[in-house]
């Protein structure tokens, strides 16, 4: 065979191995996997490739997280995931797997929880994770048993899960303290949570660990734990009263880094605003005094978010 006529595929696996792992491997899966041939597709589902899965982009400093496209996220967990799954004897052999998803999803519980059980030896686990469609809160009891019981290895775990649900008269209305309360159960300390309840039938609740490490922080209450969240740059903010000076003195404070900021008011836009309460025409001001880039008022339905 001549030299150029030598094709990638002619090469042996143990050469292809050292290519592809040259690259990042979610964005292989997605874009190689079942576009080649058979040889192909089973290197890129082999543990070799797999046995580290990073589903988030780091900057060379590691200070910088973000997540992939959510269209390349959402084909992966709908297309690559399940073909990997005959891996799951090897899955235990994962030490580091990340997962970042800036989209509501109702595939937790069917997708990435039997994912997640079977890595037997992780390390660290990093998950942000927006979930609708479920009867109750993720809290410290439901990680603890659902997750962390089944990493006997796990040293480090950073997470931001926030679970929105309906409600009706029926259902006991959880406290932060409530929340926070399970994860003081289980030893975990350096954990937040915030609760609101809104338009008399719906809930988010969010909890996460701190130091807060993600770049963004959607549908959270006015009442948003007081720590500093330096990494945040992008805030939506959600509740059912308008937003007074003291408030953005306190967004101010505990986003320092914050660039975008959308504020959802769950009132219609013909209450009246009290005297120390702020129009929405002094928008341009608020942008200087937190040095946004972009400010949303907005009185439109939280169901689009």
């Amino acid at each position: 065979m001549s030299q150029s006529n030598l094709h990638l595929l002619d090469l042996p696996n143990e050469l292809l191995f050292i290519i592809l792992n040259k690259f990042g491997n979610v964005n292989d899966l997605y874009s190689l996997l079942g576009r080649i041939n058979e040889r192909f597709d089973s290197l890129l589902q082999d543990n070799i490739f797999t046995k580290t899965l990073h589903l988030i982009k780091i900057s060379s400093t590691y200070d910088d997280i973000s997540s992939f496209d959510d269209s390349i996220l959402n084909r992966f967990c709908s297309g690559v995931l399940p073909k990997i799954h005959h891996n799951d004897d090897n899955l235990p052999h994962l030490k580091c797997f990340s997962l970042i998803c800036y989209e509501k999803t109702n595939a937790y519980d069917n997708r990435v929880l039997p994912l997640l059980r079977r890595m037997t030896y992780l390390e660290k686990l990093t998950l942000y994770l927006r979930l609708h469609d479920r009867n109750i809160f993720v809290d410290g009891t439901h990680l603890h048993r659902e997750i962390l019981m089944h990493m006997s290895q796990l040293h480090t775990f950073i997470f931001h899960i926030s679970t929105e649900i309906e409600i009706n008269d029926s259902i006991n209305r959880l406290s932060d303290n409530d929340i926070q309360q399970t994860f003081t159960n289980i030893g975990y300390h350096r954990i937040a949570c915030a609760i609101n309840y809104y338009r008399k039938s719906k809930a988010i609740c969010h909890v996460f660990s701190l130091p807060f490490v993600f770049d963004r922080l959607i549908k959270i209450c006015n009442h948003f734990p007081a720590v500093i969240y330096e990494h945040v740059t992008e805030l939506t903010i959600l509740d059912d009263i308008l937003f007074n000076y003291e408030f953005i003195v306190r967004i101010r404070k505990a986003f320092p880094s914050l660039d975008d900021l959308t504020i959802i008011i769950l009132q219609p836009p013909s209450v009246e605003f009290g005297r120390d309460e702020l129009e929405f025409s002094q928008s341009s001001a608020i942008m200087k005094y937190l040095h946004l880039t972009r400010l949303t008022p907005s009185y439109e339905s939280d169901d689009y978010l």
